[in-house]
């Protein structure tokens, strides 16, 4: 349970940093349990969910992933010394809700450093709304054609308004879905894996309808009223 002061932080901030949420040895059994389903892992011949970071554009618009919210739940790791990042974003460009109740859980499963790619923040950018939003091309004919995702608005955001957040193994972020975040380049040997996970308030909201990645019947919810 948080406590007053931290939810003030929250909402002052977008973002919130929670001391050890997970154990140190919680987070070692997440990772064994990774690198169990990784060696079991037998792909199919001819198509595989698992591809570089630098082809996520392009299979983000395949029509098998777009349908996969209730069945897919990681979808990148990047390596140690890994060249590239996270560009600056807010998550409601991707997943918007209205009126918007979205929270990103950030798990750090090792200790996140500025040399191993930590998440940066503009502190109080959750205070204004997304001018770019990701969403399904409206366009029967383009989306039939492959071109199923497409960006609506541009924003531009002050480098120098970011600040790092360095976290140890165990400790989760809270993440308002408007604030600005990004993470830079590993440039380090040490890997830093995460756990992290989106979710959204359903009452009295509703998910939108133009959002990439939609949700099935099946999607989990965490309480029902």
């Amino acid at each position: 349970m948080l406590t007053q002061d931290q939810l003030q932080r929250y909402e002052q901030d977008g973002f919130l940093v929670v001391k050890q949420l997970l154990t140190l040895s919680e987070c070692q059994k997440l990772k064994t349990t990774v690198d169990r389903l990784i060696d079991d892992w037998e792909p199919e011949q001819d198509y595989s969910w698992m591809f570089p970071h630098g082809q996520t554009k392009e299979r983000s618009m395949d029509q098998e992933l777009i349908d996969s919210g209730d069945t897919i739940s990681f979808f990148i790791e990047n390596d140690a010394v890994d060249p590239q990042t996270v560009q600056s974003h807010r998550d409601s460009t991707y997943i918007l809700s209205e009126p918007f109740k979205a929270v990103g859980i950030w798990i750090a499963l090792e200790d996140a450093t500025i040399e191993n790619g930590c998440l940066w923040f503009i502190p109080g950018s959750n205070s204004t709304t997304t001018k770019r939003r990701c969403i399904r091309n409206p366009n029967e004919q383009e989306f039939n054609d492959g071109k199923v995702l497409i960006f609506q608005g541009e924003e531009e955001y002050d480098d120098s308004a970011f600040i790092p957040v360095e976290v140890k193994a165990g400790d989760a972020i809270l993440i308002d879905g408007q604030v600005v975040h990004k993470s830079e380049q590993n440039k380090s040997p040490q890997t830093r894996q995460i756990c992290a996970f989106h979710i959204f308030e359903t009452h009295n909201s509703t998910y939108s309808k133009e959002n990439w990645l939609q949700t099935a019947t099946s999607f989990p919810l965490l309480y029902d009223d």
